[in-house]
């Protein structure tokens, strides 16, 4: 097993996310195709940041882990503008075997999700939010009601409700007005009745460690 430490990523997935045609250069290595192939013979992670999001790229062969920051987005607040947590990756080597999660800031090790109330996202009226920041293929995300288990949440790329609360607008954040909330695909959704009680949702990772949230306000 090889690890790469890098600034900024071989490769962040924004641009698709912003329906864009190529990764600008602030987000990508230009000549990424010529590290991939260094890298075949091995099983290979590429751990970055830069982007103030966190998620995983899967390309070349490689698993990028591409990092939440300690100062959210630019020290404005408690939280990066994909609406991840301030914090940092927890990376565990056994032999050539690695584990890996995101641990938030000022935040119990079980923090692994957000869930917002019904209607938190004004594009998604009738549902319910859950913005699970270290997903990546081999999670499942399900929702209960009452005690019983619905089903599997939709994830969608959308936007955080909190971070739009905070940085959308040329006001706001107060510290850094530049700042807009980015577009994730680590947002998932479920239809949910008005008056609906005791929702809760569960994530249990590709290690099968499970970690619960309930709705909040944004």
């Amino acid at each position: 097993t090889v690890v790469v430490f890098v600034h900024i990523p071989a490769l962040s997935m924004q641009y698709r996310r912003e329906g864009q045609r190529r990764p600008p250069i602030a987000n990508a290595i230009t000549n990424r195709d010529h590290l991939y192939r260094l890298l075949e013979p091995f099983e290979a992670h590429i751990v970055s940041g830069h982007t103030h999001e966190h998620e995983h790229v899967f390309e070349g062969g490689v698993h990028e882990h591409i990092c939440g920051t300690t100062c959210g987005a630019w020290w404005s607040g408690d939280l990066c503008h994909d609406g991840t947590p301030n914090g940092y990756a927890v990376f565990e080597a056994d032999g050539s075997s690695l584990r890996w999660r995101y641990k938030a800031t000022g935040h119990d090790p079980a923090h692994r999700l957000r869930v917002y109330a019904r209607g938190a996202d004004p594009t998604a009226p009738d549902e319910i939010v859950a913005n699970v920041w270290d997903w990546m293929p081999g999670w499942t995300v399900v929702w209960y009601e009452g005690g019983e288990r619905k089903g599997l949440m939709a994830r969608r790329t959308g936007t955080d409700p909190r971070s739009e609360r905070l940085h959308r607008g040329p006001d706001l954040p107060e510290r850094r007005p530049w700042v807009e909330p980015a577009r994730t695909d680590h947002l998932f959704y479920a239809p949910v009745a008005p008056g609906t009680s005791e929702i809760r949702v569960e994530a249990t990772d590709p290690w099968g460690r499970t970690f619960t949230a309930m709705p909040e306000a944004p």
